[in-house]
């Protein structure tokens, strides 16, 4: 559980980029209530992890858990965390909507960079800032539509029992 993860983050397997996303990860799910009750395999699956799809791997953690938790301190619920950071994240991190970009799954800092990112790179920026608070997200989508060329992603975030929308 969450003290075996903590107390193997010494083994040398551990280091650099994944360690400190692991230490950043745990320290969300302590900060919070609505954090910390999220159950354990929805935490590993669906917080932990430190990329969405195949975007450039970089250390964005930190930097987010400072920007959006500041945002969440006070929410009550992990729906109203969501509802927080999602109504908040274009002007804290001045990125929009637009295809003249790098490249369709950007990391966050590439996106906050250019000011401009596919849905493939606002989904990783939301997905991203909802797991620096301890929310469980994921990117979802479709690889092509039937009449067009082209994909399309979106975020499904965990809200469970105490954080559903009424």
């Amino acid at each position: 559980g969450f003290d075996g993860l903590e107390a193997n983050l010494r083994h040398p397997v551990f280091s650099g980029l994944a360690a400190a996303a692991i230490r950043e990860a745990l320290a969300a799910r302590r900060a919070h209530a609505w954090a910390a009750n999220v159950p354990w395999p929805l935490f590993l699956n669906d917080v932990l992890p430190y990329a969405c799809l195949d975007e450039p791997r970089e250390a964005w953690r930190a930097d987010f858990r400072r920007r959006f938790g500041a945002m969440v301190k006070d929410a009550k619920t992990r729906d109203e965390a969501a509802r927080i950071v999602n109504a908040r994240i274009q002007d804290e991190t001045g990125v929009k909507y637009g295809t003249k970009r790098r490249a369709p799954n950007q990391s966050p800092a590439d996106s906050m960079r250019q000011s401009v990112a596919s849905c493939s790179g606002l989904s990783i920026l939301l997905c991203d800032a909802f797991r620096a608070i301890g929310l469980p997200a994921r990117v979802a989508g479709v690889p092509t539509w039937t009449t067009i060329n082209g994909n399309h992603n979106w975020v499904e975030v965990w809200l469970g029992a105490d954080g559903a929308p009424k």
